[in-house]
């Protein structure tokens, strides 16, 4: 069985409101979670834990999104391996042509960062 691990991290001094949305392979939207994620608080989770209603062998990804810089990182587990990607901030500076992470332009109603998992 294949699990993946999110883990993300309010770096900020205030709360903000996240959002994940879970996509499929075929990019179509399957679910979203929101929260309100406390300064200097973090949240992990696996991902069925986050969206119960999957399926077992979902493929797919999902994208997490704030306003205020995150530092986000996910690990990969199947029943003999565990594979991780280590803990990125997420903001306008860290992003690169390389990077897993990519910007999103703000607005009022529009996150301003955004990290990707693959599933």
């Amino acid at each position: 069985m294949k699990s993946t691990e999110l883990d993300l991290a309010n770096t900020s001094p205030s709360d903000q409101k996240i959002a994940i949305a879970l996509f499929g392979g075929d990019g179509s939207v399957q679910d979203t979670y929101t929260t309100t994620l406390p300064a200097k608080a973090q949240l992990v989770s696996r991902i069925e834990g986050l969206f119960p209603s999957i399926p077992p062998g979902f493929s797919g990804y999902a994208v997490a999104a704030g306003r205020q810089t995150l530092s986000a990182s996910s690990f990969q587990w199947t029943n003999t391996t565990v594979t991780g990607i280590a803990a990125q901030a997420i903001n306008d500076v860290s992003l690169s042509a390389t990077s897993l992470y990519a910007p999103q332009l703000g607005g009022s109603n529009i996150f301003n960062n955004l990290a990707a998992f693959v599933i």
